[in-house]
């Protein structure tokens, strides 16, 4: 519980820091956060889902830094491209942060869990990664409960629901 309070303090400073949408949450687990990365793809025909989740480091107040995953996701349904950060995807800057990378997280008990940002809805959501073969990753996207949205003097949930699926198995590509 106490690891879990630590995450989200740092997930809240970073994004309240953060520039474009980069969210990232720290990890130290080198040898897990590797069996990652990479791109990972899923298509059932009329959908085709990809990830590019690459590697990171964030550097903090004593000059030293964490090792972490930032992502991009690329979703295409019926042949019309609903969304990408593909298209920002760029070389590192001096060893940090991706621009404009719309996945980051780190290891919490073996999973890899993300926040992810659904641009079309300009909201987040928190996935789930979790590795059931050695190249097959099951993917499980939910609402952010703590996501909402300031409208004049009135909060309000964000819209429920994302333009992506919830739900699916996705293989690592070897075209990366």
């Amino acid at each position: 519980m106490k690891k879990l309070l630590i995450v989200c303090l740092q997930l809240i400073v970073q994004v309240t820091f953060s520039q474009d949408t980069n969210c990232i949450m720290k990890s130290t687990q080198n040898s897990e956060l590797n069996k990652y990365l990479g791109t990972w793809v899923y298509s059932n025909g009329n959908e085709t889902f990809k990830i590019k989740l690459l590697p990171s480091r964030f550097p903090l107040p004593d000059g030293t830094y964490e090792n972490m995953i930032q992502g991009y996701h690329y979703y295409e349904k019926d042949g019309v491209i609903v969304e990408s950060s593909f298209d920002k995807i760029t070389t590192v800057i001096n060893d940090h942060i991706y621009p404009g990378s719309t996945m980051g997280g780190g290891i919490i008990e073996h999973v890899l869990s993300i926040h992810i940002k659904d641009i079309s809805k300009d909201k987040y959501g928190i996935v789930t990664l979790k590795l059931i073969e050695e190249n097959k990753i099951k993917w499980s996207l939910r609402e952010n409960s703590n996501e909402t949205v300031t409208v004049g003097m009135s909060v309000k949930r964000s819209e429920q629901g994302f333009s992506m699926p919830s739900e699916m198995i996705l293989e690592k590509s070897t075209n990366n």
